[in-house]
């Protein structure tokens, strides 16, 4: 349930529930919000040996920020703000700070622990620059391979290879495409 600071009662649970999408489009949205955590803005919010997901959130002023987020276990978010909007010293990353001091505790001494994936699922490499099936350059781009195992739901595999990475002579001199004038 929900209260406010007179513990007067805004919400609280009920029997009755609702879905509100199928599992494995929540898993795979699961896999894209644990990808925020695990490569994103919101790595603040890890916690050892417990798989966390979540989604960072700021207003355009910096008024507001926010951490929502979840794990095996249990889901909560941050907010922090004023009543009055005053501009914050820092965005979602003072709110993931919090989430994650506080969720480190509510998780101490329980079981190291996973998201379960639906098992309809299929898994494919793609290339994560074009969202198509990688290509032999794919592995080469110059900041590091950009293939990456996604789930997918079954047929929904990219069947196209990527057309992002191509490959072409650089100009020594200029560091860019060469032309007939470059030495």
């Amino acid at each position: 349930k929900v209260t406010d600071k007179h513990g007067t009662i805004l919400l609280e649970r009920t029997a009755e529930t609702n879905q509100a999408m199928s599992a494995p489009t929540a898993s795979i949205m699961t896999d894209i919000l644990r990808s925020t955590v695990t490569d994103g803005l919101a790595k603040r919010a890890q916690i050892t040996n417990i798989a966390v997901a979540g989604k960072t959130g700021t207003t355009t002023d910096n008024y507001d920020a926010w951490f929502v987020g979840f794990t095996p276990y249990y889901s909560a978010a941050v907010w922090i703000g004023n009543d009055v909007n005053l501009e914050l010293d820092e965005g979602s990353a003072s709110a993931t700070r919090v989430w994650q001091l506080v969720m480190n505790e509510v998780h101490k001494g329980l079981e190291s622990k996973k998201f379960v994936m639906d098992e309809s699922l299929v898994t494919a490499e793609v290339d994560i620059k074009s969202g198509k099936l990688p290509s032999e350059l794919s592995a080469l781009d110059p900041r590091g391979s950009t293939v990456r195992t996604e789930y997918f739901l079954e047929g929904t595999v990219p069947i196209e290879i990527d057309d992002v990475h191509v490959h072409a002579t650089v100009c020594n001199a200029s560091g860019k495409l060469a032309t007939p004038w470059c030495s």
